[in-house]
């Protein structure tokens, strides 16, 4: 398999090699992901009940459709402040 795979310019120490940089990209962006909902949870829990019901009617609710956009929203907005830094 290695000698077919070094036959069509394929190294095995490079796959393996990205593999690993991929999965360790993966597991940082689900731990981002996961401090950024953390974080929108505990901003959304200290709102008052006026406030949350206007984001009801907005579809913005722990568990809707609407709080993973508002978590995909500030996980890109973060992003982008990293980047300009």
């Amino acid at each position: 398999m290695n000698i077919f795979l070094e036959s069509k310019g394929i190294s095995i120490g490079h796959l393996t090699q990205n593999i690993y940089d991929l999965s360790q990209e993966v597991e940082a962006y689900l731990v981002e992901r996961s401090q950024v909902a953390k974080k929108l949870r505990s901003d959304y829990d200290k709102l008052d009940s006026q406030t949350k019901a206007r984001l009801l009617r907005e579809g913005i609710k722990p568990g809707l459709p609407g709080w993973n956009t508002k978590i995909n929203e500030m996980q890109e907005a973060l992003r982008q402040n990293l980047i300009i830094i």
